[in-house]
């Protein structure tokens, strides 16, 4: 069976004061029910106009910063995609060295074990 105020202490824990919302709502007999109950869907409503609110706010945010990251001069944006380039070969490159070292792990094993 599972712990939910335990999950719930954990939730608080790891989530940020700032991404953190409260909402009161009455609660039914029979639980939640906005089908049924007007301040239940006008709960839903609210929750969801909040969210939405938030997502567009991080999502104006993040373009800003990229925004703002990208060089506007001919040059820099040069230097700025052959940056991009190294830094997404390295990232490859460090995946096949990786692939390589568990390859040669799994044999020394296999040639051990022998």
């Amino acid at each position: 069976m599972i712990d939910f105020l335990s999950v719930y202490s954990l939730l608080l824990s790891q989530l940020p004061k700032r991404n953190r919302e409260a909402f009161g709502l009455d609660w039914i007999k029979e639980g939640f029910s906005p089908e049924h109950l007007r301040n239940h869907m006008l709960y839903l409503e609210k929750l969801v106009d909040r969210i939405t609110s938030l997502t567009r706010e991080s999502l104006a945010d993040m373009f800003e910063e990229e925004r703002v990251t990208i060089p506007t001069s001919a040059l820099e944006r040069e230097l700025y995609m052959e940056v991009i380039q190294h830094t997404t070969f390295c990232q490859h490159r460090s995946v096949y060295a990786l692939i390589i070292l568990l390859l040669l792990t799994w044999l020394s094993v296999c040639v051990c074990s022998t």
